[in-house]
Protein backbone atom coordinates (compact mmCIF):
# COMPACT_ATOMS: atom_id res chain seq x y z
CA UNK A 1 0.00 0.00 0.00
CA UNK A 2 2.98 2.48 1.00
CA UNK A 3 4.41 1.57 -2.90
CA UNK A 4 1.06 2.13 -4.21
CA UNK A 5 0.47 6.09 -2.35
CA UNK A 6 4.29 6.81 -3.29
CA UNK A 7 3.13 5.80 -7.24
CA UNK A 8 0.19 7.96 -7.01
CA UNK A 9 2.62 11.02 -6.03
CA UNK A 10 4.72 10.39 -8.42
CA UNK A 11 1.43 9.97 -11.33
CA UNK A 12 0.52 13.51 -10.19
CA UNK A 13 3.40 14.58 -10.91
CA UNK A 14 4.12 13.11 -14.45
CA UNK A 15 0.05 13.99 -15.28
CA UNK A 16 1.71 17.78 -14.85
CA UNK A 17 5.49 17.33 -16.57
CA UNK A 18 3.26 15.74 -19.60
CA UNK A 19 0.07 18.19 -19.49
CA UNK A 20 3.09 21.38 -19.58
CA UNK A 21 5.19 19.52 -22.62
CA UNK A 22 2.07 19.09 -24.65
CA UNK A 23 0.92 22.76 -24.36
CA UNK A 24 4.43 24.04 -24.55
CA UNK A 25 6.93 22.03 -26.15
CA UNK A 26 4.70 20.05 -28.53
CA UNK A 27 7.90 18.76 -30.39
CA UNK A 28 8.69 16.77 -27.65
CA UNK A 29 7.73 12.93 -27.99
CA UNK A 30 5.85 12.14 -25.04
CA UNK A 31 5.31 8.20 -25.18
CA UNK A 32 8.38 7.93 -22.07
CA UNK A 33 6.14 9.81 -19.96
CA UNK A 34 2.91 7.97 -20.78
CA UNK A 35 4.31 4.59 -20.37
CA UNK A 36 5.58 5.82 -16.79
CA UNK A 37 2.03 6.65 -16.41
CA UNK A 38 1.01 3.11 -17.20
CA UNK A 39 3.30 1.05 -14.59
CA UNK A 40 2.79 3.92 -11.92
CA UNK A 41 -1.39 2.98 -12.40
CA UNK A 42 -0.46 -0.57 -12.05
CA UNK A 43 1.64 -0.10 -9.06
CA UNK A 44 -1.30 1.92 -7.93
CA UNK A 45 -4.12 -0.11 -8.80
CA UNK A 46 -2.21 -3.68 -7.38
CA UNK A 47 -1.98 -1.47 -4.11
CA UNK A 48 -5.87 -1.00 -4.23
CA UNK A 49 -6.29 -4.75 -4.73
CA UNK A 50 -4.27 -4.97 -1.43
CA UNK A 51 -6.63 -2.24 0.14
CA UNK A 52 -9.40 -3.79 -0.67
CA UNK A 53 -8.15 -7.45 0.73
CA UNK A 54 -6.85 -5.93 3.91
CA UNK A 55 -10.28 -4.15 4.54
CA UNK A 56 -12.43 -6.78 3.08
CA UNK A 57 -14.28 -4.55 0.79
CA UNK A 58 -14.54 -7.00 -2.09
CA UNK A 59 -16.47 -4.71 -4.57
CA UNK A 60 -12.90 -2.52 -4.35
CA UNK A 61 -10.48 -5.63 -4.63
CA UNK A 62 -12.73 -6.66 -7.52
CA UNK A 63 -12.94 -2.67 -9.67
CA UNK A 64 -9.10 -2.80 -8.77
CA UNK A 65 -8.15 -6.31 -10.35
CA UNK A 66 -10.30 -4.97 -13.50
CA UNK A 67 -8.66 -1.54 -13.42
CA UNK A 68 -4.79 -3.46 -12.94
CA UNK A 69 -5.73 -4.63 -16.37
CA UNK A 70 -7.83 -1.95 -18.41
CA UNK A 71 -6.01 1.29 -17.58
CA UNK A 72 -3.19 -0.08 -18.67
CA UNK A 73 -4.32 -1.13 -21.99
CA UNK A 74 -6.19 1.77 -22.66
CA UNK A 75 -3.04 3.68 -22.04
CA UNK A 76 -0.90 1.74 -24.22
CA UNK A 77 -3.68 2.18 -27.13
CA UNK A 78 -3.69 6.06 -26.30
CA UNK A 79 0.14 5.84 -26.59
CA UNK A 80 0.01 3.61 -30.14
CA UNK A 81 -3.02 6.11 -31.39
CA UNK A 82 -0.72 9.00 -30.65
CA UNK A 83 2.29 7.85 -31.83
CA UNK A 84 0.62 6.90 -35.70
CA UNK A 85 -0.71 10.02 -35.87
CA UNK A 86 -4.84 8.83 -36.27
CA UNK A 87 -7.52 9.16 -33.60
CA UNK A 88 -10.01 6.60 -34.12
CA UNK A 89 -13.22 7.98 -32.50
CA UNK A 90 -15.01 4.22 -31.84
CA UNK A 91 -12.20 3.77 -29.74
CA UNK A 92 -12.54 7.41 -27.97
CA UNK A 93 -16.02 6.65 -27.41
CA UNK A 94 -15.38 3.09 -25.93
CA UNK A 95 -12.37 3.99 -24.01
CA UNK A 96 -14.44 6.81 -22.31
CA UNK A 97 -17.52 4.85 -21.23
CA UNK A 98 -15.29 2.01 -20.23
CA UNK A 99 -12.83 4.26 -17.68
CA UNK A 100 -15.84 6.83 -16.61
CA UNK A 101 -17.92 3.53 -15.99
CA UNK A 102 -14.40 2.07 -13.78
CA UNK A 103 -13.73 5.39 -11.59
CA UNK A 104 -17.10 5.57 -10.94
CA UNK A 105 -17.48 1.91 -8.98
CA UNK A 106 -14.00 2.77 -7.95
CA UNK A 107 -15.25 5.81 -6.33
CA UNK A 108 -18.74 4.15 -4.85
CA UNK A 109 -16.25 1.24 -3.56
CA UNK A 110 -14.52 3.65 -1.52
CA UNK A 111 -17.24 5.13 -0.19
CA UNK A 112 -17.58 1.15 1.43
CA UNK A 113 -13.99 2.75 3.31
CA UNK A 114 -15.91 5.20 5.26
CA UNK A 115 -16.19 3.50 9.07
CA UNK A 116 -12.34 2.78 8.59
CA UNK A 117 -11.46 6.16 7.26
CA UNK A 118 -14.25 8.57 7.41
CA UNK A 119 -14.71 11.48 5.85
CA UNK A 120 -11.43 11.29 3.32
CA UNK A 121 -13.44 8.04 1.81
CA UNK A 122 -16.38 10.02 1.53
CA UNK A 123 -14.73 13.15 -0.23
CA UNK A 124 -12.18 10.88 -2.23
CA UNK A 125 -15.22 8.73 -3.08
CA UNK A 126 -17.61 11.02 -4.30
CA UNK A 127 -15.19 12.56 -6.18
CA UNK A 128 -14.49 9.71 -8.20
CA UNK A 129 -17.64 9.13 -9.36
CA UNK A 130 -18.13 13.36 -10.17
CA UNK A 131 -14.64 12.02 -12.22
CA UNK A 132 -16.39 9.06 -13.63
CA UNK A 133 -19.45 11.41 -14.63
CA UNK A 134 -17.76 14.15 -16.18
CA UNK A 135 -15.55 11.58 -18.33
CA UNK A 136 -18.86 9.24 -19.73
CA UNK A 137 -20.47 12.86 -20.75
CA UNK A 138 -17.40 13.59 -23.35
CA UNK A 139 -18.42 17.70 -23.19
CA UNK A 140 -17.24 17.68 -20.01
CA UNK A 141 -14.26 15.67 -20.20
CA UNK A 142 -12.13 18.99 -19.66
CA UNK A 143 -13.39 19.41 -16.07
CA UNK A 144 -12.21 15.62 -15.54
CA UNK A 145 -9.09 16.81 -16.44
CA UNK A 146 -8.52 19.76 -14.13
CA UNK A 147 -10.28 17.59 -11.06
CA UNK A 148 -8.25 14.52 -11.62
CA UNK A 149 -4.85 15.38 -9.23
CA UNK A 150 -6.48 16.45 -6.77
CA UNK A 151 -8.38 13.21 -6.86
CA UNK A 152 -5.14 11.08 -7.15
CA UNK A 153 -3.63 13.12 -4.12
CA UNK A 154 -6.65 12.55 -2.10
CA UNK A 155 -6.56 8.61 -3.34
CA UNK A 156 -2.87 9.01 -2.03
CA UNK A 157 -3.62 9.95 1.41
CA UNK A 158 -6.10 7.49 1.39
CA UNK A 159 -3.41 4.66 0.90
CA UNK A 160 -0.78 6.43 3.19
CA UNK A 161 -3.87 5.99 5.64
CA UNK A 162 -5.01 2.39 4.83
CA UNK A 163 -0.99 1.72 5.18
CA UNK A 164 -1.15 3.28 8.67
CA UNK A 165 -4.00 1.33 10.07
CA UNK A 166 -2.60 -2.07 8.34
CA UNK A 167 0.94 -1.65 9.88
CA UNK A 168 0.55 0.10 12.96
CA UNK A 169 3.22 1.95 11.42
CA UNK A 170 3.79 6.00 12.64
CA UNK A 171 3.40 7.94 9.23
CA UNK A 172 2.08 10.58 11.22
CA UNK A 173 -0.51 11.08 8.19
CA UNK A 174 -3.59 10.72 10.79
CA UNK A 175 -2.30 14.30 12.01
CA UNK A 176 -2.06 15.89 9.07
CA UNK A 177 -5.39 14.64 7.72
CA UNK A 178 -7.13 15.67 10.65
CA UNK A 179 -6.39 19.21 9.56
CA UNK A 180 -8.39 18.77 7.01
CA UNK A 181 -10.88 16.23 7.34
Amino acid sequence: MLYAAYASLIYVIAYFTEAYLSFFVPAVPLYPIQLLQVLLSIITYLGWMEVGRRFRNQLLLNVSMVAVWLVPIAGILNILIASGGSFNLIYALVSGIVMGIIVMVFGNALLGLRKRFGDLARVTGWLDIIMGVLILSFILLPFAVIIMPPVIILEAALLFLAYEKATRGPLGIRKILKKFF
